[in-house]
């Protein structure tokens, strides 16, 4: 169970960010799926991926990755996803997708964490 319009947004903040990142002719893929406890979504792009020292911090309002400060934007997207899926007990975590980034949201009670 969870507010459609926020995980809707949370979605397309993930997906905007992933073609933001991306280069030219680059990759971005969406998959939902289906895990024992619920379903999974998956955001991966093919750009220049979140250096494992820094995936913390980009779920925190305003950060901006050294390697990405060039790109258009104020740095909130991640951190309103983290918050929505702070909201639902989701879980959430971004990873390497050689190259670039997988963000994973886990639809079910995480009740002890929000993990990255």
């Amino acid at each position: 169970m969870c507010d459609r319009a926020l995980l809707f947004e949370a979605l397309s903040n993930l997906v905007d960010n992933a073609i933001k990142f991306s280069p030219a002719g680059g990759m971005v893929k969406v998959q939902l799926s289906n895990a024992s406890l619920g379903a999974v979504i998956e955001v991966t792009d093919s750009g220049p991926g979140v250096p494992p020292e820094e995936r913390e911090a980009v779920f925190q309002r305003f950060y901006r990755c050294e390697a990405t400060r060039d790109k258009p934007g104020s740095g909130l997207g991640l951190s309103i996803v983290a918050a929505i899926v702070a909201l639902h007990e989701f879980g959430l975590s971004v990873e390497d997708a050689l190259p670039g980034a997988r963000f994973r949201i886990e639809c079910w009670p995480h009740a002890d964490r929000v993990s990255r």
